[in-house]
């Protein structure tokens, strides 16, 4: 079943700061009795202001499924994968295809509205809001999913008493989520497209240089040489050379030095890595030349700045 359209504006201005995604998700579960998470389909950047930034390898506002329905189903091995592969690549695809607020029966029997977000053709996520109870199962589809939850390693008895304290997925209140919702998911696409937008034009004022520096940071562990990175900016070795000493007030190979210095230094008071390793995440194939080198520039042997700066 597929839910109308709710009249989304194409505006790229995000609300006024003090705006939190998150808060306003927490707001909308205490408000409707639903659950309500997001999940990330791509790069979706930072769309609050007052929170932390995520940790590296998560986005700001992913929540996972809460209740607990949900967090009992995700309690073996065969649940999580299974739970996995329904929110990840099927619902996702579902969402994305659609384009729209949907219907969606999750591989558990649940019913849920799946809500894109998404701007200027790119599907950034996906609003989840339900984790309802079906209504009106039959006993046959009872059945089937009874054995479904045994196969997944449940006690069919215990899933289907907490499956029958979820809220029913009465017609008029699914809409009315996706309504709601619908309105986070524009807030949301805003934001991305507003950011994209931003991050498209300062990379239009990045000179040469810039980009030079950031090949530098994303390729360290590699044997960098000025040529290379002069044709992946698009300039003779020459040029970059000289605008490298005009922009920096140092040579391209000073500063490459310098940069892996600066890494293995900060690998070397963070993790455990052995040396050899260390050198080789900076672009050094022989751990003693690597080490006569840090040893120059710092003072110090690798294993000695480590004693004296290692956190604890």
């Amino acid at each position: 079943m597929e839910i109308a359209q709710n009249g989304m504006s194409t505006a790229t201005q995000p609300p006024t700061p003090g705006f939190s995604f998150q808060q306003a998700i927490l707001d909308l579960e205490r408000l409707t009795g639903f659950g309500v998470s997001f999940h990330n389909h791509g790069q979706m950047p930072r769309i609050s202001w007052q929170e932390q930034p995520a940790k590296r390898g998560q986005y700001e506002g992913s929540r996972n499924h809460l209740s607990d329905y949900c967090e009992t189903m995700k309690s073996t091995p065969a649940g999580t994968a299974a739970c996995l592969a329904c929110d990840s690549t099927r619902a996702h695809e579902k969402a994305g295809n659609a384009g729209r607020p949907c219907i969606w029966r999750c591989h558990a029997g649940l019913t849920e509205v799946l809500i894109p977000v998404a701007a200027d053709g790119r599907h950034y996520g996906t609003l989840f809001a339900g984790q309802a109870r079906t209504p009106d199962l039959s006993e046959r589809e009872l059945e089937r999913l009874r054995k479904r939850w045994a196969k997944l390693g449940h006690d069919p008895k215990r899933i289907e008493r907490l499956m029958n304290a979820l809220p029913l997925a009465e017609p008029e209140r699914m809409q009315a989520l996706a309504r709601t919702a619908g309105m986070l998911a524009e807030y949301a696409a805003s934001r991305a497209r507003a950011q994209t937008i931003a991050r498209a034009q300062a990379a239009e004022k990045r000179t040469p240089v810039d980009r030079a520096l950031s090949l530098m940071l994303e390729h360290l562990a590699e044997p960098l040489s000025l040529e290379e990175i002069a044709e992946r900016v698009h300039l003779s070795p020459s040029r970059l050379s000289h605008l490298f000493t005009q922009q920096e007030g140092e040579s391209f190979r000073d500063r490459l030095l310098q940069m892996r210095i600066e890494r293995a230094k900060e690998l070397l008071s963070t993790t455990p890595l052995p040396v050899g390793e260390v050198a080789r995440r900076v672009g050094y194939t022989d751990p003693n030349f690597f080490s006569r080198i840090f040893h120059e520039k710092t003072g110090l042997a690798p294993r000695e700045h480590r004693r004296r700066y290692a956190q604890a």
